[in-house]
């Protein structure tokens, strides 16, 4: 065990000590702050970005690392068309600043702000007239002669949209049964858009998907019992403008188990010398998440599927002749693994637990 732990701090040192410490995660952008400056920014997550943004500027001699937070610029963008501006929010006791992702361009322009574990706010703006609104999930506010409560959704985000697009006729039809969630509320906001096409620029921003790829390789023996050993590739979907926290993946692994002792009767006696334990396992979809980390970081994932079963059997009879045969079958699978994983230059190398059709591997893993 105490050769095992070893293994494992020798190989997150080694891997540190390889890695490239030049500011990584930025991207071609600008901010405005009066002027337009150029440089690079911190690709981050729509809620991280709302506080605060760190910038590169390109005449800079060095790469200084500067923070903008909230209000100190008017609006910054990055080479893909992903673009904030500055936006005002005002309680009832205080107000404070944010930026906001511009979503939507025509006659109504929609810029979205997300926040964690919620529901995310909306600015509108119609371009026609120049009304604007700022629309939340709300809660229906109930005063008893005791207390206040807040229950179920309040329906006045519905009014504010009115407002701001000036009753259109064909959007109000359905607006009453609207439900306040983000892909409804952009996808209503979209078709009133589509109906002014030629009258104003319409532009929709699609946000960035990245694909990444991990293949493993690990095994597992026990003495006098069993080994086994895995390979598999995973295909990560992640959507860092939402979160960098949970992400979607498909995958295939190969797992084969060989028993060395076999199956004995009642007696003893054997009657299988060995059994070999062959699983295509095949993972449509799963869930990975991990730690927000960049240089070490934990992560566990959770996939169902298929696995494909091919069993083979060598069986000695009463008269000791050798014989073998085989099963092939199908059945469902679900598969669980936890590790850990290190940056090196611009990928990782992970140590990782595997644990599917009962049979565990360790395993050594590459993510590009």
């Amino acid at each position: 065990m105490k050769r095992y732990g070893q293994f494992f701090l020798f190989f997150i040192v080694s891997a540190i000590s390889y890695n490239n410490y030049a500011q990584e995660g930025f991207e071609a952008g600008s901010v405005i702050q009066g002027d337009t400056l150029y440089g690079k920014l911190k690709y981050q997550t729509d809620e991280e970005l709302s506080s605060q943004v760190l910038f590169i500027e390109q005449s800079a001699n060095d790469e200084e690392v500067k923070t903008f937070e909230a209000g100190q610029l008017e609006g910054f963008g990055f080479g893909n068309d992903r673009v904030f501006h500055k936006f005002y929010l005002r309680n009832q006791n205080d107000s404070s600043t944010v930026y906001a992702k511009k979503v939507l361009t025509g006659k109504i322009d929609l810029w979205l702000l997300r926040k964690g574990g919620s529901q995310p706010d909306f600015f509108l703006k119609n371009n026609s007239n120049g009304k604007f609104v700022h629309i939340r999930n709300d809660k229906k506010r109930v005063t008893s002669d005791q207390e206040i409560k807040y229950v179920g959704v309040s329906s006045r985000y519905i009014g504010l949209i009115k407002y701001v697009t000036d009753n259109d006729t064909k959007f109000n039809d359905d607006l009453e049964q609207l439900k306040y969630s983000e892909n409804k509320i952009i996808k209503a906001i979209s078709e009133i858009n589509a109906i002014h096409i030629g009258e104003y620029s319409v532009k929709k921003y699609e946000e960035r998907v990245d694909i990444g790829y991990r293949v493993l390789l690990g095994g597992f023996y026990i003495p006098n019992d069993y080994y086994a050993w895995r390979i598999g590739v995973i295909r990560k979907k992640s959507n860092i403008e939402k979160s960098n926290i949970i992400s979607s993946f498909r995958g295939m692994f190969l797992l084969s188990k060989t028993f060395e002792d076999g199956t004995k009767d009642f007696t003893g006696r054997v009657l299988e010398n060995e059994r070999n334990f062959q699983v295509l396992n095949v993972i449509p979809f799963g869930l990975n998440i991990q730690a927000k980390n960049d240089k070490l970081r934990p992560y566990l994932y959770v996939g169902a599927g298929l696995g494909i079963i091919n069993e083979k059997f060598t069986i000695i009879d009463e008269n000791g002749q050798q014989s073998s045969r085989s099963e092939l079958r199908a059945a469902p699978s679900l598969i669980l693994g936890s590790g850990l994983q290190v940056k090196v230059k611009k990928h990782y190398l992970s140590l990782e637990f595997i644990h599917s059709f009962w049979v565990p591997t360790v395993n050594l893993a590459y993510s590009f």
